[in-house]
């Protein structure tokens, strides 16, 4: 069968059946006139990998817990929050509180915290379009990497006295 062919069968591009016989995921002879002759059953085979890969995209269910991860990362910036009376320099903005590396750590925590909200109101949306999706998505990793930064700071404040 011809690339035109195979690319309907497929359900892809004519480009993509040339990348495809190219990188040898399918096989294909040339011809005198320098056109590919793709073999069905190689082509079959590509197709259930396709399909294969698909339902386990669709059956995996990633979705998490927005609630919970802004929870814990509201209880980490809680955790980073001088208590009320203490030392001025260790107030919020303080200068203690400034060189320890916890208002760094503060702030990240409470970014994530947001992130994780603005998240789960996107993936809460209806109807839910693929850019709403893929909303969430962003925002969940860049709440995912201010909880991380946020995590890492707390664990590396330093001890001013």
């Amino acid at each position: 069968m011809n690339t035109t062919a195979a690319a309907v069968q497929a359900g892809v591009t004519v480009p993509t059946i040339r990348t495809w016989c190219r990188s040898g995921a399918v096989a294909a002879t040339k011809t005198a006139g320098r056109r590919r002759v793709i073999d069905a059953a190689s082509l079959a085979r590509r197709i259930a990998i396709g399909a294969m890969r698909a339902a386990r995209r669709t059956t995996v269910d990633d979705t998490p817990d927005y609630a919970a991860l802004a929870a814990e990362a509201r209880a980490l910036a809680a955790s980073l929050t001088p208590p009320p009376g203490c030392h001025p320099a260790d107030r919020e903005g303080g200068q203690r509180d400034r060189a320890s590396g916890k208002h760094r750590a503060r702030g990240a925590a409470r970014r994530a915290a947001m992130g994780f909200e603005d998240a789960a109101a996107q993936a809460a949306e209806q109807p839910a379009t693929e850019r709403t999706r893929w909303l969430a998505a962003e925002l969940r990793l860049h709440a995912m990497a201010s909880l991380e930064s946020a995590r890492r700071r707390a664990a590396n404040l330093r001890s001013i006295g």
